[in-house]
């Protein structure tokens, strides 16, 4: 229940059950007065009966005449007047045959009497079927012996309608003044509780984070409610300013911690997760939003991670720790560093762990020592070979011509693999290390197709191999570099003639497919076993290395391909199996049949001109 309804109810309680007390007594006081003044009134009247009654008390032979005299006393002043011996015999009655009236010594005002000379009593009148009230007087003579008794009494009927009338006034006007009350109460505790809710809103609001008028507003006066809400706002004015200090620094903290390239997980005293981030989430194997309020044990199964804060908590040193876990399914290398957590004043508040994942930096020196292996065994055969017929022709120069020819068609065949190899490392680092699309522009992708075509029949004519060619009669507009595309098909075709053997064929196919180009290069060669794929387009990885040094592959083709189509937003793939060749797949995003705006448009360039002219035309 709300306070207002406290209140109300309380004050409407409190007014009803004084109200009623107040008009019960009232009413008491009232029938007690009236009961008095009949009392007295009787008791008077009593006294003047028993001058009246003491003749006749003392000579019975008088008792018809005092009949008829209190008969007509009692009709003049509307009251019952009763004569009684002193055996209890009624010798006159105003309102009854005393003849046919019994005994009146046991009446209780008549016993009262007796004792004390004076007796009333207030009881229901079986003579008359009504309330009486009854006052009886002692009748003595000159010597104080007892006569008789006079009683005198009267119908209680007016009082009780009386007090009936009064009541109800009673009853109406408590219920209006309660009424009144609870109306009045009503209001004033609605002015009391009006403030109260409007700082009971703005401190819900405050603590939502909302922005609500502050209660002083709502609050006029200078009394004690006024005066709390002013200090209400002055509050929440300096709350509210905390609270963005507080926030703001919080939202710098999340954002700092949020974009680390590191885990950190911060535990209290008790070693209980207080804070732990993505990254942290993420290689812990665990969700950092049910991770919280959990002990380290409780989130993952690396042990030295909550061995190492466990330590921290313990010693009070920061530990570092190095970690090769190989069971996960991508194996990790990570270094674990802690250090215990101080609040300003000195106290302990719990420990840091800080996880520095070296998963990637491991991997980029294998691939490098791999590469600086690979470069040097790469070199090291051609220049080994070179050497070796320098060595003889310089030791032995009395060779026969035809000899001396041979050696030099071998060094130069071997200086002829070590230029190609050079220029292939020289191009794939120049792909990696520049951004190749800025020089991007909009070309046909037939137009390099094609040129690479005619560039690669002639060795294909000379194995002897078919080959086939399927472009399109529509251009494939494609933003990119019309070399690079030509080396990407370059590369393709070379390999595919290289490992085709004679007598087989090699189709080139350009086809659209969606908003995407497609390039194929299919051979009938000796294929690709498919658990070699994924390593095909690895820097110097040869399915076959002795067959493929013969050929004269330097083993970087594949790498410069896959690099040059990432460059162009493009993926490439391969397909077929050992034996009955392979399909390498490039896909290419369109640009689109439209020209470039004129914003975009370079007249000094008359190739791109020319080929926005032809998608034009086309579109």
């Amino acid at each position: 229940m709300k306070l207002i309804g406290k209140l109300w109810l309380t004050l409407g309680i409190s007014v009803l059950a004084t109200t009623i007390i107040v008009s019960l007594g009232l009413l008491r006081w009232l029938e007690t007065r009236a009961l008095a003044q009949r009392h007295d009134d009787l008791l008077r009247a009593s006294v003047l009966l028993s001058d009246i009654a003491r003749p006749a008390l003392s000579d019975p032979a008088a008792g018809q005449a005092l009949q008829e005299r209190i008969k007509r006393l009692g009709a003049d002043v509307q009251t019952r007047f009763t004569v009684i011996d002193r055996e209890g015999r009624v010798l006159a009655d105003s309102r009854h045959d005393p003849r046919h009236m019994d005994d009146h010594l046991d009446r209780p005002e008549v016993v009262k009497a007796h004792s004390a000379g004076e007796g009333s009593a207030t009881r229901h009148s079986l003579t008359l079927g009504a309330r009486l009230l009854y006052v009886a007087l002692r009748v003595d003579d000159p010597r104080g012996e007892v006569l008789g008794y006079v009683r005198s009494s009267v119908p209680l009927a007016s009082l009780d309608r009386q007090l009936r009338e009064v009541r109800q006034v009673a009853v109406a006007a408590g219920g209006l003044g309660v009424l009144l009350v609870m109306v009045i109460g009503y209001l004033t505790a609605r002015r009391l509780t009006y403030p109260l809710e409007a700082m009971t809103a703005a401190a819900r609001a405050l603590a939502d984070g909302q922005q609500r008028p502050l209660p002083s507003a709502a609050v006029g006066g200078d009394d004690e409610l006024a005066t709390l809400a002013q200090a209400f706002d002055t509050m929440a004015r300096q709350l509210g300013e905390r609270l963005e200090t507080i926030e703001g620094d919080r939202a710098k903290l999340t954002a700092i911690l949020g974009n680390m390239t590191e885990g950190l997980i911060a535990v209290d005293r008790e070693g209980r997760i207080v804070h732990i981030n993505a990254v942290a989430g993420e290689l812990l194997d665990t969700d950092p939003a049910t991770a919280l309020g959990l002990r380290l044990p409780d989130v993952t199964r690396i042990e030295p991670v909550a061995e190492l804060l466990a330590e921290t908590l313990v010693t009070l040193e920061p530990l570092n720790y190095e970690l090769q876990l190989d069971a996960l399914p991508t194996p990790r290398h990570m270094i674990l560093r802690t250090t215990p957590a101080w609040d300003s004043g000195g106290e302990l508040l719990g420990a840091l762990l800080v996880i520095l994942d070296q998963t990637e930096l491991r991997r980029l020196e294998n691939v490098r020592r791999d590469f600086v292996a690979n470069v040097s065994h790469e070199l090291k055969t051609p220049l080994t070979a070179l050497l070796a017929q320098l060595e003889t022709l310089n030791e032995r120069p009395e060779l026969e011509a035809s000899a001396r020819q041979r050696f030099v068609e071998r060094g130069l065949k071997q200086a002829g693999r070590l230029s190609t190899l050079v220029q292939d490392l020289l191009a794939l680092s120049r792909i990696e290390s520049t951004d190749t699309t800025r020089d991007f522009q909009l070309i046909d992708l037939r137009d390099p197709v094609t040129a690479s075509i005619s560039g690669m029949s002639e060795r294909a004519e000379d194995k002897p191999l078919e080959l086939r060619v399927d472009l399109p009669d529509e251009p494939l507009g494609i933003r990119g570099d019309p070399e690079y595309l030509r080396q990407v098909v370059d590369n393709l075709l070379s390999n595919a003639i290289m490992y085709t053997p004679a007598k087989g064929w090699v189709e080139v196919r350009l086809l659209r497919h969606g908003h995407q180009a497609v390039l194929e290069v299919q051979d009938t060669g000796i294929g690709i076993p498919r658990a070699e794929r994924e390593r095909i387009f690895e820097r110097f990885y040869r399915v076959d290395r002795a067959r493929s040094r013969d050929l004269g592959g330097t083993g970087l083709g594949l790498a410069i391909v896959k690099h040059l189509v990432l460059a162009h937003a493009g993926q490439v793939e391969v397909d077929g199996s050992v034996g009955r060749g392979s399909t390498f797949r490039v896909t290419l995003p369109l640009a689109g049949p439209q020209p470039r705006s004129d914003d975009d448009v370079d007249d000094d360039d008359p190739a791109e001109a020319a080929t926005r002219a032809t998608l034009s035309e086309s579109g």
